[in-house]
């Protein structure tokens, strides 16, 4: 069994701006939020899938085939630390995503 493997280089905290980056799909999403949990808390997939509650090898079957059931993608998120798997299902449905932190008027 194949295990997941990110798509995109490895980033670090103080090579990437985080909050600047768009997913191109889901697959990328996913990857990012790996690759976030892993520069930002030093966290593992292993690391994530025991936060989530759920087996290794089903978080790693969910990351290979972007196949994860959405009451787990809340769990996976704040496992991870950001939302980049929220932010592109609604960027990709034509809405428009403010981040709150970024200033100016509301």
């Amino acid at each position: 069994m194949a295990l997941h493997r990110p798509t995109t280089k490895r980033l670090t905290p103080s090579s990437t701006h985080w909050t600047a980056l768009k997913p191109r799909n889901l697959h990328h999403a996913l990857d990012l939020c790996v690759n976030y949990a892993n520069a930002h808390h030093n966290l593992s997939t292993t690391a994530i899938a025991r936060l989530m509650g759920v087996k290794k090898h089903q978080l790693h079957h969910w990351l290979r085939h972007a196949d994860m059931p959405m009451h787990q993608l809340i769990n996976f998120e704040q496992a991870c630390g950001y939302h980049y798997v929220s932010r592109w299902l609604i960027e990709n449905s034509g809405q428009t995503v403010a981040d709150p932190t970024a200033g100016g008027q509301p």
